[in-house]
């Protein structure tokens, strides 16, 4: 399993951190009979690879590894994988919102500041912006070619994953045929409220083609 970590170069990738070469052994970490290392290695993860609700380069790249694992019998702790590829398919890219931004901080905008930073490592900011969309957009459609595997999710006992993989599911409007039928079913059954109205916002964003 997991082969085809080391065919990867992770030193050409960039994660929230810088290069991701440490991805490969979080990743494996993922497979410990230890607990503590397991939890560890989540946690950098996702510190790594959806900071904050952020994808990087290195993102799309480490998904069909984690979808190798839930698919995977004997994976401990398959939950935890599946809010991380759900997080994924709805993170933002890194400069998301950046361009025309009016927030003031310290007399200049969020844009100025950006465009002065990235001046300054002799990078173009709406090249960079492109850059970040398109990391983005990769990670989502990477997650969608197994968007199945989040669907047992929907039925999870914790209601804060029922509501993370619904909101994943929105963002492949192109399968809305396969996934509307899905949340209907869920919302017909869901008893909190928080999770209801996430089942509802994106079915209304399917049926309205919000994400297409």
């Amino acid at each position: 399993m997991l082969e085809g970590l080391d065919r990867i170069d992770w030193s050409k990738l960039r994660h929230a951190y810088g290069e991701a070469t440490d991805v490969p052994n979080q990743i494996r970490s993922l497979l410990s009979e230890d607990k503590k290392m397991r939890d560890d290695a989540m946690y950098e993860l996702c510190g790594n690879i959806i900071h904050q609700g952020t994808v990087y380069e290195a993102s799309a790249y480490a998904v069909p590894f984690l979808q190798e694992l839930l698919k995977a019998p004997d994976t401990p702790d398959k939950v935890a994988i599946a809010v991380l590829l759900a997080g994924m398919a709805c993170g933002n890219d890194v400069y998301h919102g950046i361009l025309g931004n009016d927030k003031i901080m310290q007399g200049i905008t969020y844009e100025e500041i950006w465009r002065n930073i990235l001046a300054k490592q002799g990078k173009v900011l709406e090249e960079e912006v492109e850059k970040g969309i398109q990391h983005a957009e990769a990670t989502r459609l990477t997650v969608e070619k197994e968007r199945h595997l989040l669907y047992l999710y929907l039925q999870d006992e914790e209601p804060f994953v029922r509501a993370m993989v619904a909101e994943s599911l929105a963002k492949f409007p192109k399968y809305s045929d396969e996934t509307l039928p899905l949340l209907e079913k869920a919302l017909a059954v869901e008893s909190d409220e928080n999770v209801k109205e996430s089942i509802v916002n994106s079915i209304n964003d399917l049926r309205d083609g919000k994400h297409s």
